[in-house]
């Protein structure tokens, strides 16, 4: 059955009732509130002086970003949507307010494991299409605080795959916003990724194995701020608003490396005529991957890379099996890409093709 916004709402009134921001809301313990004493030693404080910021969502209705600015906040969080299927109705005003207003701003996606990394990074990107994230805006932000039933590994690979289309997709490399409940599906995989981490108590936040710092924390669902109705969560930045702004305008900084050069000879034993050809240029939405027919190929393995200017390295971005040796996809990121094949047999499989590497859109061959 289609899923509808009142199917939608249904449950995020069961789940979420009176909350706001990324937060759940209640009166009992969560958590990312303080339930005992001890482990200090895996709390980090903040460098020095820090930064007073909000995140919001619809549940905060009508926010005066004026007020808000007024009252000392420097940047806020706005929340884009609840996985692919529920778009916050205030997105796109709260969006514009808030850099009307002066704030620094940034939009944050809840995920949703279960459900497609690419089409929810798709809903991002085409939701800042015509306001898209400038110089002085802050990185997207993946909100991970569920794993729907997947398994660790399965959370962490369809992660990575939203990180990688919404980081091409921005320029700017993304934040993870979670907390240290979820540390043991996140792993320690993530840490070149800036952490948001959500801690309710008023010594210094506890944070997830993987990272060794933050640069936001969430330390309350229960702030009070002028302009905003009823409680709001409270953000700090880890240092001056002159670095907030440098973090802003460098989200996507990572230390270049060489790109990862594919292999030069074509293995004996793999599938050929790769197309699009290697060095093409494709400006169609849609790509076809093909080549030839194998003997005695069962299916197909479509292995696709995209190249990430940000960091000069080639990154995954999905593997397509089909029984067909060809494969229709539509990219959500703007960059070159590059593909090969494997076929599976009866016993076996073949090697792994060269790959094609071609530019995509607007985008040129690194």
């Amino acid at each position: 059955m289609p899923i509808t916004r009142g199917h939608v709402l249904g449950a995020l009134l069961t789940l979420f009732a009176l909350t706001g921001g990324c937060a759940p809301g209640g009166g009992e313990p969560t958590e990312w509130e303080e339930t005992e004493e001890g482990e200090d030693e895996l709390r980090v404080c903040a460098d020095g002086p820090t930064v007073k910021g909000i995140d919001v969502s619809y549940w905060q209705e009508e926010v005066d970003w004026q007020a808000v600015r007024g009252a000392g906040v420097e940047f806020a969080f706005v929340r884009l949507s609840y996985g692919e299927v529920f778009k916050d109705p205030r997105f796109e005003e709260n969006w514009a307010r808030a850099k009307e207003a002066g704030l620094i701003r940034g939009a944050y996606q809840y995920f949703r494991p279960e459900q497609d990394p690419l089409e929810q990074a798709q809903l991002f990107l085409d939701s800042i299409a015509a306001d898209p994230l400038g110089p002085n805006d802050l990185p997207a932000v993946l909100d991970v605080e569920q794993t729907d039933g997947l398994s660790n590994a399965t959370v962490r690979a369809r992660m990575q795959v939203w990180l990688d289309a919404v980081e091409a997709g921005t320029g700017k490399r993304p934040i993870i916003y979670s907390a240290a409940f979820m540390e043991n599906v996140i792993g320690t995989g993530f840490s070149d990724y800036p952490l948001w981490v959500a801690n309710y108590t008023s010594k210094c936040p506890r944070l997830p194995n993987g990272w060794g710092d933050w640069v936001f924390w969430q330390s309350s669902e229960s702030g009070k701020v002028a302009g905003v109705q009823g409680n709001v969560d409270i953000d700090h930045f880890n240092g001056t608003r002159a670095q907030l702004l440098a973090f802003a305008s460098g989200g996507a900084a990572q230390d270049p490396g060489d790109p990862q050069d594919p292999p030069e000879d074509p293995p004996a034993n793999a599938p050929v005529n790769l197309k699009p050809a290697d060095g093409s240029h494709v400006t169609t939405d849609a790509v076809t991957l093909s080549c030839d027919p194998f003997a005695g190929a069962k299916s197909y393995s479509f292995q696709i890379d995209w190249f990430s200017a940000s960091t000069h390295t080639w990154k995954p971005y999905y593997t397509y099996s089909t029984t067909s040796p060809a494969k229709t996809f539509w990219p959500v990121v703007e960059a070159p890409l590059r593909f090969r094949v494997k076929a599976a047999l009866s016993s076996g499989s073949s090697d792994f093709s060269a790959y094609s590497t071609f530019a995509y859109g607007d985008s040129m061959l690194p």
